[in-house]
């Protein structure tokens, strides 16, 4: 299930987990966005330090350890400022 993109996702270039790491996961701190985060959903992947995104689907919530899996288009990364700021985000 696609959904319109309403969450940023902090996340580190550096962990990738998976077969052959085409996942990553991130903290629920490190989630932006209003309403509920599910599997299937479009998030934005956002690296902070250096101002890199690319979009991402979230395939996994872990509320006990309040992680989320997401499946990132790494080929798509590119600076954040080639997409569009988020809804209420910025």
């Amino acid at each position: 299930m696609m959904t319109e993109t309403v969450f940023e996702v902090k996340i580190d270039l550096n962990v990738r987990v998976g077969v052959n790491g085409q996942l990553t996961f991130s903290g629920f701190t490190d989630v932006a966005g209003f309403g509920r985060l599910e599997p299937g959903m479009s998030v934005l992947a956002v690296e902070p330090e250096s101002n890199l995104a690319a979009p991402a689907i979230v395939v996994a919530v872990n509320t006990g350890a309040g992680l989320v899996y997401l499946v990132v288009a790494w080929r798509e990364l590119k600076d954040r400022s080639a997409y569009p700021p988020l809804p209420g985000l910025h």
